[in-house]
């Protein structure tokens, strides 16, 4: 009964730290996380638009915004976030192709994700 009890326990404190690892991962903060240290940032380049939402997608680079469908895109990289264009003061100008660093309040792990924008820098 003992040995139960601790391979259970052990089996369950392998599974928290291994989600504690990949949402960590998920979830780090930058260094240079402006505006606050609460805040997750992230770097990748937009390649969809729609009427109220941006996707961004890390590691794509801007050419393949061109020749590439979304669809693939998610398939290559996997690290998607969409977010609210109107949560952010520039979003008139973005445009697909365009890299950007995005500071987020909250995401949700979907696939794709969903953050919560509270700003954007174009790079």
């Amino acid at each position: 009964m003992k040995k139960v009890l601790l391979v259970s326990l052990v089996v369950v404190l392998g599974l928290l730290f291994s989600g504690w690892l990949f949402f960590s991962e998920f979830m780090s903060a930058d260094s240079d996380s402006e505006p606050s240290s609460q805040n997750f940032t992230r770097k990748g380049t937009i390649v969809s638009m729609e009427e109220d939402s941006v996707l961004m997608v890390q590691g794509a680079e801007p050419e393949e915004t061109k020749d590439e469908s979304t669809k693939k895109l998610l398939e290559k990289y996997g690290d998607g976030i969409w977010f609210d264009r109107y949560d952010v003061q520039n979003a008139e100008a973005l445009e697909p192709g365009m890299q950007v660093k995005v500071w987020f309040r909250a995401i949700n792990t979907s696939m794709p994700a969903y953050g919560e924008a509270v700003r954007l820098q174009i790079l």
